[in-house]
């Protein structure tokens, strides 16, 4: 199970997306609209917006974060730490510098 913050987060980004792509008054200049944009794919061109596809893309991906945090974490409560080979991976991996 996802914990509380996470799950808040996600439910409310869920439901901003769900108002974009079903046009109930969110507009492109809400910066969860460009994040999940940016989650989807989307790169900035002129005068084109993404779309739905790429926005629900970009959930999906906020979705899958969201999920590995929480089975990593379960797993590593349970059997007081995680394996070797995926500590290594994990500690070694950084996100970008620029997104």
């Amino acid at each position: 199970m996802l914990d509380w913050q996470a799950l808040r987060t996600l439910v409310a980004l869920a439901w901003v997306a769900a108002g974009f792509l079903y046009d109930l008054g969110v507009s492109w200049d809400w910066a969860e609209v460009q994040l999940l944009a940016k989650l989807g794919g989307w790169e900035p061109h002129k005068d084109r917006k993404p779309g739905k596809i790429t926005l629900q893309r970009g959930l999906s991906r906020l979705l899958d974060m969201l999920v590995t945090q929480a089975v990593l974490s379960q797993y590593e409560t349970t059997h007081q730490g995680l394996p070797p080979q995926i500590t290594a991976f994990l500690r070694n991996w950084g996100p970008p510098q620029s997104l």
